[in-house]
């Protein structure tokens, strides 16, 4: 008797733990998906190119986002501000997420909405700005050419 109640405490505990690193590990990934995207935002904003390019999750791609965000700051948008850069656990992961970012063009602010969603390890595949309220998708010219650097389409 005495033999099954250990082996039945044992069995809860190692299921508690194992349940207990998962979680943990679960946390982590969340944690570093919003490490990894600020350390790209932060690369946008101080125009660090070909670091913020290989910041993101698509390596084979560098060289061509390092120069569709070099065209987009000639077109009059620089990245001035980043907040709020969250993770969002959905369907046993962090895939997606959002941010505030804070855009300047040509001497006026512009305040957005971002999409994010991560590639391994948490790093940045898409970093989406939604088009402002009150403005049709694609009618800010610079906006929507960051979105295609970095979203695949304009939002």
């Amino acid at each position: 008797m005495k033999i099954g109640i250990i082996i039945g405490l044992t069995a809860v505990a190692g299921y508690a733990l194992l349940l207990a690193v998962y979680g943990a590990a679960v946390r982590w990934d969340g944690h570093a998906a919003e490490r990894r995207t600020a350390a790209f935002l932060k690369h946008v904003q101080g125009q660090r190119y070909q670091a913020a390019a290989r910041a993101a999750d698509a390596s084979e791609r560098a060289p061509e986002r390092e120069r569709g965000l070099a065209e987009v700051r000639r077109m009059g948008l620089r990245l001035a501000a980043y907040r709020q850069v969250s993770a969002e656990y959905d369907d046993g992961g962090y895939n997606t997420g959002h941010a505030r970012l804070t855009w300047e063009l040509n001497g006026r602010t512009l305040e957005t909405e971002a999409i994010l969603t991560f590639g391994p390890g948490g790093k940045p595949r898409q970093v989406c700005a939604v088009t402002p309220a009150g403005r049709a998708p694609g009618s800010i010219p610079a906006l929507a050419a960051w979105n295609r650097v970095m979203c695949g389409s304009s939002f």
